[in-house]
């Protein structure tokens, strides 16, 4: 079952807990919904441009910086993915026992019941 862009307004969403931001996304033309987890981060200046060092991965969210968490550049990775999944549980509890986890990052292939939930759940 391969999603449209109509259906990524129902699916896509990103929810703020504490400093930490929590976001559900569909690649679209497909039925993969990925869901991750940032936590602020701050960049240095490199030739006129943010840069980062801190996290691998990282997006502009309200006028602030936030770094994929599992994404640091520590020796604790294991504990930021543990985290992460926490936060995604929190934010989005259909992942609680579904989706493959991988590096903090939790991935639902949607099927038709999945599909039915989000028609129904109330757009935000």
């Amino acid at each position: 079952m391969n999603l449209n862009k109509s259906d990524n307004q129902k699916i896509n969403k990103t929810v703020k807990i504490g400093n930490n931001i929590v976001s559900r996304y569909n690649i679209i033309d497909t039925s993969l919904i990925v869901y991750e987890a940032y936590e602020p981060t701050m960049p240095f200046m490199f030739e006129n441009r943010p840069s980062f060092r801190n996290h691998a991965t990282f997006m502009e969210f309200g006028g602030r910086y936030y770094g994929r968490i599992g994404t640091r550049r520590t020796n604790d990775h294991e504990d930021q993915y543990a985290r992460a999944y926490q936060l995604i549980n929190d934010a989005f509890p259909e992942t609680v026992s579904e989706g493959r986890r991988s590096h903090g990052e939790i991935t639902i292939i949607i099927d038709k019941f999945l599909y039915d939930c989000f028609l129904d759940a109330e757009v935000t």
